[in-house]
């Protein structure tokens, strides 16, 4: 470089050293307008409506997961249901006696976790990110406030949690291991759950 030249590099300014505002942060309300339509992605909440959706929305969280860190462990209790924001997360179930097989990578708007949540059984497979991922958590307390005032949506999550069993166990048939046995009654098992 000649002198008097200048270094580009070396001349540029963080603008946040620089006194130039930081960019501004997410609203509530623009946080929860992200959650609703990640949400109304989610094929098992099909039968609800925008306003039973949004009340969702404001009742979960967003998390965060290192790759690697698991975020649900199989045979493990759980009381949440998660949608991936961002990041990749691996699927994997183990039968007895045998090991871990992967069933599944998870992008961007699918989720897992929903029978734990609506049935109560335990986790049927480990979920563990293959990138650090951002995840979107639904819990029991926020799907209770819905059911809580419109007790009809249960047959409609019912019905909707046995196509997407069916449609796991012919994944699993696949080349999977063996999976849990479903709850004999969804239904019953939802109604069950959310009565406590």
């Amino acid at each position: 470089m000649a002198r008097g030249d200048r270094d580009p590099d070396r001349d540029a300014v963080d603008p946040a050293v620089a006194g130039a505002p930081p960019a501004p942060a997410e609203s509530v309300e623009e946080a929860t307008a992200r959650h609703v339509a990640s949400l109304r992605r989610v094929g098992l909440l099909g039968a609800l409506a925008p306003a039973h959706v949004r009340r969702l929305a404001e009742g979960a969280r967003e998390v965060r997961f290192a790759a690697g860190e698991p975020v649900i462990r199989q045979g493990d209790a759980g009381a949440s249901m998660f949608v991936v924001l961002d990041g990749a997360v691996e699927v994997s179930a183990a039968g007895p006696g045998a090991p871990a097989t992967g069933l599944a990578r998870l992008g961007a708007g699918e989720y897992f976790g929903e029978m734990s949540l609506l049935t109560g059984a335990p986790r049927s497979a480990t979920v563990v990110p293959a990138v650090e991922s951002r995840l979107l958590e639904v819990g029991k307390e926020a799907v209770r406030e819905v059911l809580d005032g419109h007790p009809e949506l249960l047959a409609s999550l019912s019905a909707a949690l046995e196509h997407r069993l069916a449609e796991r166990a012919r994944a699993i048939a696949a080349g999977g291991p063996a999976p849990e046995p479903p709850p004999p009654d969804v239904l019953r098992s939802i109604r069950d759950v959310f009565a406590s």
